[in-house]
């Protein structure tokens, strides 16, 4: 599995988490890792996509 899906996939569980709880961090947390999946997209390494998740 490409690591730009793993990405994607911990950003969709992230915003079905925020949409049970209904807390705003979630989603802040959902963006950093549909970042993250998008520096995957475009080549970068794991440790730059780390750095963008964070």
């Amino acid at each position: 599995m490409a690591n730009s899906t793993v990405w994607w996939l911990i950003a969709g569980a992230a915003i079905v988490v925020e949409l049970l709880s209904g807390t705003v961090y979630l989603l802040l947390l959902a963006a950093g890792f549909a970042g993250a999946a998008l520096s995957a997209h475009l080549g970068f390494g794991i440790v730059t996509q780390l750095i963008v998740a964070r």
